[in-house]
């Protein structure tokens, strides 16, 4: 729920002002109960997800890597993303009120019961309506589970480079700010061939 909550918030226009300012003009300007109801819900969500943290497991690789350039790319790109031990997890999460992924016990575990890990489970859950982002999640899921049959084509090549993270990175946040550059590439290629196969190739 805070997840879905932080995405359509991020969707928002930038409102100019604090939320006591918000506060303020819910009491001057809404001339319906409906809007005051709106305005008000909004500075509630504000507050609740001031400082959103997400948590999972260090030395990262395809997965938590991929998940956190979702994170910081669509769903909460001001949160703070821990990388701690596996077993901590699940105990950062309900200390902090953290969102645990890709470890035991986290809210979005390596694999849930329908076999998609955590990356996929963000994308169905909030970000389904983008067509790129669902094929990523195919190919981010054949990168992190190689064993299993009919791989996207992209995936292997994702699943080599993803190798190397631990091996070039300072640690997991450089290796996130590295890898962004490879996912956002990754994903304008995928927004592109999705725009051609709806709108067929364009001719110069």
């Amino acid at each position: 729920m805070y997840v879905r909550l932080r995405v359509w918030i991020n969707r928002l226009p930038p409102y100019p002002g604090t939320l006591s300012h918000i506060r303020r003009r819910v009491s001057i300007v809404t001339p319906t109960l409906l809007v005051y109801i709106e305005q008000l819900t909004l500075a509630i969500a504000l507050a609740i997800l001031d400082n959103m943290r997400w948590v999972t497991r260090r030395h990262i690789h395809v997965n938590r890597t991929a998940t956190a350039w979702l994170i910081r790319r669509f769903l909460d790109p001001e949160g703070e993303i821990r990388f701690v031990e596996p077993e901590e997890v699940a105990e950062v999460q309900r200390r902090e009120g953290a969102v645990g992924f890709d470890a035991p016990g986290a809210r979005y575990p390596h694999k849930d019961a329908r076999g998609q890990c955590s990356f996929e489970q963000l994308v169905q859950e909030c970000l389904g309506h983008d067509a790129a982002l669902r094929r990523l999640a195919r190919i981010v899921h054949d990168a992190d589970f190689p064993e299993e049959p009919g791989h996207q084509p992209e995936a292997l090549g994702l699943w080599a480079i993803s190798q190397g993270f631990t091996e070039v990175g300072r640690d997991d946040s450089d290796i996130v700010a590295r890898a962004s550059f490879l996912y956002d590439s990754l994903y304008a290629h995928l927004q592109h061939a999705e725009a051609v196969d709806v709108n067929g190739p364009t001719h110069a």
